[in-house]
């Protein structure tokens, strides 16, 4: 998936509305009451909109600006809608444990291959292999299948401007993985593609890849 910036649609619970309902209010709230307080100490930063009430939350870390404007309102139908204004901040993780590194392989298609531990939220996890994109701004993409084996929660709804200048609104989950010794919450796309590995995973990180059927991969923390 192609962006040019994304926005997420927090969804607590089962959706009232259809995707194109969800991309029309948010697109209109954005414009009618966010976009005009916004300033250059906001760039960067999330914002979660509840599309019911038009109440909103900015913040550096996407999570944090859903998860805080689900608590003040539980059972709304959340735009938590990352609005970036330049490049996607990542949440930051524990610092990790020394020598921890992910790790994988180039392939014969000239991809990058990571291999990733996902788990669910009732002790379910599974190792996949995900290709490193540098056209992905998000964090982990993941087709319906492994979502569904993995139980994952629905968090939120996304709206992507894509490269040919089109739309397009995905469901996005809650997940967790092994990083770096740690686990790490992340929000996980669905599409229907092969897993695929996004730039948020990778700030603060160096990527290493030697380019050759079977070369070496690692992702490892910048000192």
């Amino acid at each position: 998936m192609y962006c040019r910036f994304r926005r997420t649609l927090c969804l607590p619970f089962k959706p009232r509305y259809s995707k194109e309902e969800f991309a029309r209010r948010g697109e209109e709230l954005y414009k009618r009451d966010v976009s005009r307080g916004l300033t250059s100490d906001d760039e960067g930063r999330f914002v979660a909109i509840d599309i019911d009430t038009g109440a909103f939350e900015i913040d550096a870390d996407e999570l944090a600006a859903s998860d805080r404007l689900l608590a003040r309102i539980p059972k709304a139908q959340n735009l938590a809608s990352p609005r970036r204004l330049a490049s996607c901040p990542a949440l930051r993780p524990a610092r990790p444990f020394v020598g921890f590194m992910i790790t994988g392989t180039g392939t014969a298609d000239r991809e990058a291959v990571v291999e990733l531990l996902v788990h669910g939220p009732t002790g379910e996890r599974l190792k996949i292999e995900a290709v490193i994109d540098a056209g992905f701004d998000g964090w982990l993409s993941l087709p319906p299948d492994i979502i569904e084996s993995l139980e994952l929660p629905l968090r939120r709804r996304g709206l992507a401007l894509l490269a040919d200048g089109s739309e397009s609104v995905f469901d996005i989950f809650d997940g967790t993985i092994a990083w770096h010794g740690r686990r790490r919450r992340i929000p996980i796309d669905q599409t229907r593609t092969a897993p695929l590995f996004g730039m948020a995973l990778l700030e603060g990180f160096e990527l290493r890849i030697e380019v050759r059927t079977g070369g070496n991969v690692s992702v490892s923390r910048l000192a």
